[in-house]
């Protein structure tokens, strides 16, 4: 099918690659919205991550035994 719309912007999605998350810098199978700008690691070497900015919906279900929260100067408090 031919688009005759000059001013189109393809955009790519891309869903379940291995990639280094731009914010952590952690390596996992993730996704990225705009063709690799940002990337999300959703599955790392310690199991499934969720993120606050995207997951929230997700993460109020769930129930847990405890988690972990880190401090921005890198400590970690498990509770």
């Amino acid at each position: 099918m031919k688009n005759d719309d000059s001013n189109m912007i393809t955009k790519r999605v891309i869903i379940d690659v291995p990639m280094y998350d731009n914010k952590t810098g952690e390596y996992g199978i993730g996704y990225s919205p705009d063709n690799g700008k940002t990337r999300i690691v959703q599955e790392g070497t310690e199991g499934r991550h969720y993120h606050q900015e995207t997951d929230a919906d997700r993460i109020s279900e769930l129930v847990f035994d405890g988690f972990k929260i880190k401090s921005p100067n890198g400590t970690i408090w498990k509770i």
